[in-house]
């Protein structure tokens, strides 16, 4: 099912490691391999917590269980929660646009900041972490009734469902803002890039250290395989032309669910439609048809 919402970098490896992975790879796979591997999952966007300011309105939350995550924030309201994962470096204020006409709801909303944001590890951090993360919050907000995902965010959110099932029957509905379907697809896009991308035994030590970190292998992050079983309804919403992950991830998303609307949003970006307006607004329509009990909207 498919409307149109109209609005008013590829990223790949850096050129230092492109050349290096043209020249010394069949010489050093082992070494590049790691170096490829860390360059994969940092974002470089890391900020030092202790300095980090709360996002506008919002008071931490407290996290149940042992994770990494280092803090998570609320912005409180009577009712259940939305839960709003960032993509992959990315910190809790990059959905700040949702909250306001999700509290208006009457839902709480919570967020944190993803991997190697503000007090994250410089390096090691995994989708695992991520994953982790996500579910330490849906147990420590008991109940939640939409979760909201971006990007990178979008698999590790289901990974989250599918790794605690128990929390599964408390969401209502789910929503995907330019979801990545596919790790692995990424990687190799990442990897395409280079003028000369790695190739055999290098790109095969590649792809075992991501799995060495994450404890998965890289297809295990697919969202068509950590959609299986959820029955939730799912608004998904990407840019046509979104040049960090292709619109081909939303059609795919969007099959992978029984009851999945894709909403194209051009002109937006793949960071700019967290910032749209119309898109806030279609996202809280959403969220309020399928996860709000009737209620008078608050303030």
């Amino acid at each position: 099912m498919s409307r149109t919402l109209r609005s008013t970098q590829r990223p790949t490896m850096s050129i230092p490691l492109r050349m290096a992975c043209r020249w010394l790879g069949p010489l050093t796979p082992h070494l590049l391999a790691r170096v490829a591997a860390a360059q994969f999952h940092d974002t470089g966007s890391r900020r030092d917590a202790a300095v980090e300011p709360p996002p506008l309105g919002a008071r931490r939350l407290p996290i149940r269980g042992g994770t990494a995550l280092p803090q998570a924030w609320m912005w409180p309201q009577q009712g259940p929660a939305a839960l709003l994962v960032p993509g992959w470096g990315a910190g809790a204020g990059s959905l700040l646009g949702l909250v306001r006409p999700l509290r208006q709801l009457g839902l709480k909303v919570a967020s944190f900041d993803a991997p190697t944001g503000a007090g994250w590890p410089a390096r090691g951090s995994t989708m695992s972490d991520f994953s982790a993360a996500v579910a330490a919050l849906l147990a420590s907000l008991g109940d939640t009734a939409a979760l909201v995902a971006h990007s990178v965010g979008c698999l590790a959110a289901l990974a989250a469902l599918q790794n605690q099932a128990e929390l599964t029957h408390r969401i209502r509905c789910l929503v995907l803002l330019a979801p990545a379907a596919s790790l692995a697809d990424l990687l190799e896009r990442w990897v395409s890039g280079a003028a000369a991308p790695p190739q055999g035994r290098l790109m095969q030590e590649i792809r075992r250290r991501l799995q060495r970190g994450n404890g998965q292998p890289v297809e295990h992050w697919d969202l068509t395989s950590l959609a299986r079983g959820l029955a939730l309804p799912v608004l998904v919403v990407h840019d046509p032309a979104d040049a960090v992950v292709p619109y081909l991830h939303a059609q795919h998303a969007t099959d992978a669910f029984t009851r999945a609307t894709l909403l194209p949003a051009p002109g937006l970006g793949h960071a700019g439609l967290l910032h749209a307006p119309l898109v806030a607004r279609e996202v809280a329509g959403f969220i309020a048809a399928h996860a709000v009990a009737v209620r008078t909207p608050q303030p």
